[in-house]
């Protein structure tokens, strides 16, 4: 039985002490996508000929995960500029091979910098729990509550004029901000709340994943 193989991008993390730029990722990612019949495959920020590299993985999709603000952002903190570059080329190179991608936090904001879209400063997001309000006709999900509760950890976030080309608003928060999109044409799908976390979202988190990512084959 053949386990589908998952990349996972990491936040960069800067140790002064010892000098050092340190890939990091969130211990509790391992585990829960292990959960789905899924390896984990962490992937560094600075590697050679990326569309090399995911093909040499046989990767068959890429989780985009939190983390690191963007460079250009001018109140960005903790940015990491590689980051940004392998992330984008790798975005790249899971489009050009149709792989299933799946942006979480900085994820989706990844997404729709892609796409053309653009990011704003966003206040009472920041270890907060709010309520998504869901379009179900928005969402190839079929039996979508029209609200659930989700975490959230971020400082930027998406507005409505802020959406990237292509992408399909599957739902939102009560400021307008955008927290779930899908691609028109791309299997990408992304989301601003934390499935690897604690989270009140779950079932739903479960049922998206499901249905972006590959599951086990024989």
């Amino acid at each position: 039985m053949t386990r589908p193989r998952i990349g996972l991008t990491q936040r960069v993390y800067e140790v002064e002490a010892y000098e050092e730029r340190r890939d990091c990722l969130d211990q509790r990612w391992g585990p829960f996508v292990q959960s789905f019949g899924l390896d984990p495959v962490p992937l560094p920020n600075r590697v050679e000929d990326v569309a090399g590299y995911v093909d040499r993985l046989e990767l068959d999709g890429v989780v985009v995960t939190g983390g690191n603000d963007f460079a250009h952002l001018e109140d960005g903190t903790n940015v990491a500029p590689e980051r940004d570059e392998f992330e984008r080329t790798l975005l790249e190179a899971a489009i050009d091979r149709n792989l299933p991608v799946l942006g979480v936090c900085r994820g989706l904001q990844l997404l729709n910098l892609h796409f053309g879209g653009s990011l704003r400063d966003v206040d009472g997001h920041v270890a907060k729990e709010h309520e998504l309000e869901v379009d179900p006709n928005a969402t190839a999900l079929e039996d979508v509550p029209r609200t659930i509760p989700v975490n959230s950890y971020h400082g930027y976030g998406i507005g409505e004029d802020d959406l990237g080309d292509g992408l399909r608003v599957c739902g939102h928060v009560s400021d307008g901000t955008i927290e779930w999109v899908e691609h028109d044409r791309y299997p990408i799908t992304g989301i601003m709340w934390h499935p690897e976390r604690e989270s009140p979202s779950s079932g739903l988190d479960r049922r998206i994943i499901r249905s972006r990512l590959p599951t086990e084959t024989v």
